[in-house]
């Protein structure tokens, strides 16, 4: 099977929450994922990353803690390669 196992990370540690995930999105209230056979759930978090390769996604708490030493994403560190073409001859 192709489905992410998906984790939340707090303090340096990785829990997982949900394997065979096959619905992973942002809402307002954090992330909402579904498992293979559960219902939904929202989870009051924020995407850090996405491995497919690897099947992993990674979550963070949405409690502002930011002891794993990751930056929160903003427009300014997240640009799409194609949105800043300004400096390009």
């Amino acid at each position: 099977m192709c489905q992410s196992t998906v984790y939340l990370r707090e303090a340096n540690e990785e829990k997982e929450i949900l394997r065979d995930a096959i619905l992973v999105e942002s809402c307002p209230e954090g992330v909402r994922v579904q498992g293979f056979f559960d219902p939904p759930k929202t989870i009051p978090a924020s995407i850090v990353s996405i491995d497919l390769l690897e099947h992993r996604i990674i979550l963070r708490p949405l409690n502002g803690d930011r002891r794993d030493g990751s930056e929160e994403i903003t427009d300014e560190i997240y640009k799409h390669p194609r949105e800043n073409r300004s400096n390009r001859l």
